[in-house]
């Protein structure tokens, strides 16, 4: 988890676009199973920030 924290401090876009992909599969999972369990409320803040870490990962990749 260190690694993780320390790459996201990195400025550097490379570590950045890492960090933001683990995010986001994470972001996935729990999409998933807010979907499976029902809990609509859950399900809108989940796509809130994942639509988030979609714009990042669109400035970030476009340099």
């Amino acid at each position: 988890m260190e690694n993780v924290i320390r790459a996201f401090k990195d400025r550097t876009p490379e570590k950045k676009i890492i960090v933001l992909r683990l995010e986001l599969d994470y972001y996935l999972m729990e999409l998933w199973d807010a979907i499976e369990n029902g809990h609509s409320w859950k399900v809108a803040l989940l796509k809130v920030r994942l639509d988030e870490i979609r714009q990042q990962l669109l400035e970030l990749e476009a340099f």
